[in-house]
């Protein structure tokens, strides 16, 4: 009887598929892991920035004042609006307030899903917050219907007065990539205008879209 010496040509074929076929399911297995890895680290870097954004402008606006803020409409990202107002500067002499260099937040006019800071110290086009802003809206309380109870959002949604009699103002901020199947990360504040109750020396006008100093604001 003749022996068997190496493999035949259809083994050989067996054999290589059977190869291709586990490289390719651990190829896949990788690749989806690897994807799945990086969704969620860009989902983390999303809420992070979301984060930091709210917190820098709630530090801003809690030392403004009722008059110095100014809630307007956003002609070029209509998924929210924007603020503009000025810092607070306590006048020592006089025991009065004064307005200081003005600062806005608001989608940025060249891409809407990215959350800039504006202001009289920033260069033009801002400082970058956070990306991937579903929407960013601010809203004053004291309007018919709200008054100052942000639990009834109907009647508080479209509410742009800040004054002395209602010093608070309600941030959101909801950002979800486009490619994101899953819920959006929200995150809302109440800001209070710690210096609501301090006289300002003379009339103040809030920053609006007019002021040659806002520029492209």
């Amino acid at each position: 009887m003749k022996s068997r010496d190496g493999f035949t040509l259809l083994e050989i074929i067996v054999v290589v598929a059977l190869f291709l076929f586990i490289f390719s399911a651990i190829l896949g297995v990788q690749v989806a892991s690897n994807r799945s890895w990086q969704s969620g680290y860009n989902k983390i870097i999303e809420q992070q920035e979301a984060r930091k954004a709210m917190e820098e402008m709630v530090k801003y606006l809690r030392m403004s004042k009722p008059e110095y803020v100014a809630i307007q409409s956003d002609a070029n990202c209509t998924s929210g609006n924007k603020i503009s107002f000025y810092r607070f500067i306590f006048n020592q002499t006089n025991q009065s307030g004064e307005p200081g260099p003005w600062v806005g937040f608001k989608a940025n006019p060249d891409n809407c899903r990215e959350l800039r800071r504006y202001g009289g110290d920033v260069a033009a086009g801002g400082i970058y917050l956070a990306g991937e802003i579903e929407r960013v809206k601010f809203m004053g309380g004291d309007c018919t219907g709200c008054n100052c109870d942000f639990t009834k959002e109907a009647a508080c949604a479209s509410c742009t007065s800040v004054t002395v009699d209602c010093p608070l103002i309600k941030i959101q901020i909801a950002t979800k990539r486009p490619d994101d199947k899953e819920q959006e990360f929200a995150l809302e504040s109440i800001v209070n205008l710690r210096n609501y109750n301090i006289p300002s020396s003379g009339n103040v006008t809030p920053p609006n879209d007019t002021q040659s100093e806002e520029g492209e604001f």
